[in-house]
């Protein structure tokens, strides 16, 4: 399964967007549980990066955090 992140800076548009992943969702019989969605952050934390309404930033601490795979 995989998480859905939409981010539209216009409020209007965000709901035609959700509307339509819903719908889409919902033609091919696949739901979201409600109990885990969440909507209507003004800073929400994904993949070590914050999401606001200015754009995305960096988490500089998180840049050093990834491994390098070593070649055998």
């Amino acid at each position: 399964m995989h998480d859905i992140l939409t981010y539209p800076k216009d409020r209007d548009k965000h709901i035609t967007y959700l509307n339509t992943a819903l719908k889409t969702m919902g033609e091919h019989q696949l739901y979201g549980n409600s109990k885990k969605c969440e909507f209507w952050f003004e800073k929400l934390v994904f993949l070590r990066h914050a999401v606001t309404k200015e754009g995305m930033k960096v988490n500089p601490k998180a840049e050093n955090n990834f491994r390098v795979a070593k070649a055998n």
